[in-house]
């Protein structure tokens, strides 16, 4: 029969692994040049997260995510200022806290899908928001561009995207709501595998 203080560092190893396996996937990402600018990049990292948050609880999810940002960020450095890493950090948490935090509470398949769902809407509208306020005034700071100009790699992919509102409209939020419904298929595919694998490795690592 497991402790409490074995439980907790059972928990702590698989963090430890999904993170792990999350940073290896941040190397596997692919430029959507479809949507826009070459720095949106679609991997399935955030995948591992929410595979965590599931299968540990919120607060590990949020964890997790943070652990693979921060490893990241130890393993590439950064070539944003850390504004990239800060945008993936508040996209992976909205994405998993609420996700998680449903699926507590309803451990079913339709409570996964229901959980899914809402995290996929807090990642589109939470993106959507932090781009309009926060990150796409901070780009054109520190990089040294006009608003304007960055409107203009979105108008260059879509004619429609005239001014900053367009573009976080019909660039930001659509590629987020496909990023968050790939990242939740993957994990409703994997989820119950993936996570079986890494609860029995780390019971065999702390007994």
């Amino acid at each position: 029969m497991q402790t409490k203080q074995t439980t907790r560092l059972a928990n702590l190893v698989q963090i430890s692994i999904f993170s792990a396996i999350a940073v290896v996937l941040t190397f596997w990402e692919i430029p959507m040049w479809l949507f826009g600018p070459g720095f949106y990049k679609l991997g399935l990292s955030d995948a591992i997260v929410l595979i965590s948050g599931f299968s540990l609880g919120p607060l590990a999810g949020v964890l997790t995510e943070f652990l693979k940002v921060t490893l990241r960020l130890l393993l590439r450095g950064t070539s944003t200022f850390g504004l990239g890493e800060f945008a993936n950090l508040v996209a992976g948490i909205a994405l998993v806290l609420p996700s998680a935090a449903f699926y507590k509470g309803h451990r079913t398949f339709k409570g996964a899908v229901v959980a899914m769902l809402l995290g996929i809407a807090s990642l589109t509208v939470m993106s959507g928001v932090l781009n309009y306020f926060v990150l796409l005034p901070l780009d054109a700071a520190l990089f040294s561009v006009s608003e304007s100009t960055i409107v203009s790699w979105g108008n260059a992919v879509n004619q429609l995207i005239t001014n900053k509102f367009m573009f976080v409209l019909l660039l930001v939020c659509p590629f987020n709501l496909l990023k968050g419904s790939l990242v939740c298929c993957f994990t409703l595919i994997f989820y119950k595998k993936l996570s079986a694998i890494i609860n029995d490795f780390s019971s065999k690592i702390v007994k």
